[in-house]
C-alpha cells in the first residue's frame, strides 16, 4: 500500500452535480475527499458548511477530511465533527485556542490538524506539534480555487520535516499539502516530505477523473521506487 494519500477537493466539483462527482471520486479511487469551509471572515469567499459534510457522510463510505477557514474555530468545530469530519484541520491564524479544539477533536475521535498560511513561519508549529496527527501547508493563500503553486512552500515543506524528524515526530505528524498540486508539483513537494496531496482544478479539469488520479498515483510510484 502507498504511503501517499490524495484528496480531492470538493471546491474545484461541480455542485449541481456533486452527487455524480463524487461517486467518480470514489469509484477512481480516492483516498479520502478534501472539504473547503469558508466563512467570508477569515478569507472572503463562502462556501460549505455542517449539512454538507453530514450529508455526505450518511450516504457514502470515503474519509471526510474537513478543512476550516473560519474565524474564531473554537466556536464552532464541534459542529463540523459532530456532522462526521474524520479529520479536521483548522487555522493556526485563526485563533489563540488551539488546545481546546485540539481537545474537542480528540473527544470526537477524529484526527486533528494544523493548516499554516504562506506567510505563517513554520516555527509557530512547534509548541503544538505532538498533539496533533497532520500539518496542511497551504501552498496557495487560502480562500480561492484554482490558484498557482507558491514556489517558497517546498522550502517551507523541508522545513517542517526537519522539525518533525528532530523531535522524532515524523511517524506521527503527516505533511499535508493544499493549492497549486498537479503532476507536475506534487512531485516537487513528495520529494521535500510531503505524503498527502489536496487536488482541485489538476483532477476536476481532466476530462477522465480516474486516468488523472493514476497519473499522479504513477509519479508518487516512480518517487517510492527511487527511495
Amino acid at each position: 500500500m502507498s504511503r501517499y494519500r490524495i484528496a480531492p477537493s470538493l471546491l474545484s466539483a461541480d455542485l449541481l452535480n456533486l452527487n455524480d462527482e463524487i461517486d467518480q471520486l470514489i469509484q477512481a479511487g480516492s483516498d479520502e475527499l478534501h472539504i473547503d469551509v469558508m466563512d467570508g471572515h477569515f478569507v472572503p469567499n463562502l462556501t460549505f458548511g455542517p449539512p454538507l459534510i453530514k450529508g455526505i457522510k450518511a450516504r457514502k463510505s470515503i474519509p471526510l477530511d474537513v478543512h476550516i477557514m473560519i474565524a474564531n474555530p473554537q466556536e464552532s468545530a464541534s459542529a463540523y465533527l459532530k456532522a462526521g469530519a474524520d479529520c479536521l484541520s483548522f487555522h493556526i491564524e485563526a485563533t489563540h485556542e488551539h488546545q481546546a479544539i485540539i481537545r474537542e477533536i480528540r473527544r470526537h475521535r477524529a484526527r486533528a490538524g494544523i493548516a499554516i498560511s504562506p506567510a505563517t513561519p513554520i516555527s509557530r508549529l512547534l509548541p503544538l506539534l505532538q498533539h496533533i496527527d497532520k500539518v496542511l501547508v497551504m501552498s496557495v493563500e487560502p480562500g480561492f480555487g484554482g490558484q498557482a503553486f507558491l514556489p517558497a512552500s517546498l522550502q517551507k515543506i523541508a522545513e517542517l520535516r526537519e522539525l518533525l524528524a528532530k523531535h522524532k515526530l515524523e511517524k506521527q505528524v503527516t505533511i499535508a499539502v493544499d493549492g497549486g498540486i498537479t503532476n507536475e508539483t506534487i512531485a516537487q513537494v513528495a520529494a521535500c516530505g510531503a505524503r498527502s496531496f489536496v487536488v482541485g482544478s489538476y483532477l476536476f479539469a481532466a476530462p477522465d477523473r480516474r486516468k488523472a488520479l493514476d497519473t499522479l498515483r504513477s509519479v508518487l510510484a516512480q518517487l517510492e521506487g527511487e527511495r
